[in-house]
């Protein structure tokens, strides 16, 4: 079901009354620019104006740390939580925090979790920890790299554990 796309009636359909609502459709692509941004936040809008109608006992939306991210510049002296100032670098992450808003201002009961790197069965070719992997199998230079934090990662299960917790 393409939340951007499909009919309203239709998305409510799917999610039932009162069900317990977990929203991870994305353009996970951080390259996709105005399009992915458009998408995700267009799916998220039409997704919650479909779950007006169906009362959910919670809506468990899964965000990114994309959408919290840090100022160029950042030595990263602190840890990015609930309450550090959003400054999303990409579309993405940008998308992702307007996708939050939306959620805040539905009235809806509502979790939002942001993973960090996520790692496991199934990671697609362009994320993050994969193309770093991929790097250090081809024996690529990695240490060159100027990133002066250290990169949080999350296994596939141990995130599905953490937004059942939430939910």
């Amino acid at each position: 079901l393409d939340l951007a796309e499909a009919p309203i009636e239709a998305i409510a359909a799917a999610c039932g009354q009162g069900s317990l609502v977990f929203h991870l459709a994305a353009n996970a692509s951080v390259g996709s620019g105005d399009a992915g941004y458009r998408n995700n936040v267009r799916a998220t809008d039409r997704l919650l104006e479909a779950l007006r109608a169906c009362a959910p006992a919670r809506v468990v939306y899964a965000s990114s740390i994309g959408a919290v991210d840090r100022l160029p510049g950042d030595r990263c002296t602190t840890l990015l939580d609930e309450t550090a100032v959003p400054h999303p670098l990409t579309r993405y992450g940008e998308g992702k925090l307007e996708g939050e808003r939306l959620l805040k201002a539905s009235g809806l009961p509502f979790a939002i979790v942001r993973p960090t790197w996520v790692y496991g069965p199934g990671m697609r070719a362009d994320s993050h920890v994969r193309v770093f992997l991929d790097m250090v199998r081809a024996g690529k230079l990695v240490t060159g790299v100027d990133f002066p934090g250290r990169v949080s990662l999350v296994h596939v299960d141990d995130l599905c554990t953490a937004m059942l917790l939430v939910g």
